[in-house]
């Protein structure tokens, strides 16, 4: 199973990472084996994808009013071309949701 997980990236929010990272975990045992930062982007704070499980879509909290939406290219790597970058319409988005026909996104923000 493909998991991605993003992070505080900005020394403001004591971030660490890098952007978002991609795992590979066996869903016998549990254990996860990261594959690598497949998207260097700033503040991906929330992941969520499509019904299809084609794209990922992350929003940028903390300073950065943005949502990213990523075609996942590799189900072995995790890689991801980003698609586009757009404003969440408001300040500092903290959570975003796909409808399950996969049309429409839904951003909170604070």
């Amino acid at each position: 199973m493909l998991v991605f997980v993003g992070g505080y990236t900005t020394a403001d929010r004591n971030g660490h990472a890098e952007g978002i990272t991609a795992f590979a975990m066996d869903t016998e045992s549990g254990t996860w084996r990261p594959l690598g930062v497949v998207a260097r982007v700033p503040n991906p704070s929330f992941l969520a994808l499509d019904p299809a499980c084609r794209r990922l879509y992350c929003v940028h909290g903390a300073g950065f009013s943005e949502v990213s939406a990523f075609a996942i290219d590799d189900l072995d790597t995790g890689a991801l071309k980003e698609l586009g970058r757009q404003p969440s319409g408001g300040t500092n988005p903290v959570h975003l949701e796909v409808h399950p026909d996969g049309r429409w996104l839904v951003v909170a923000n604070y």
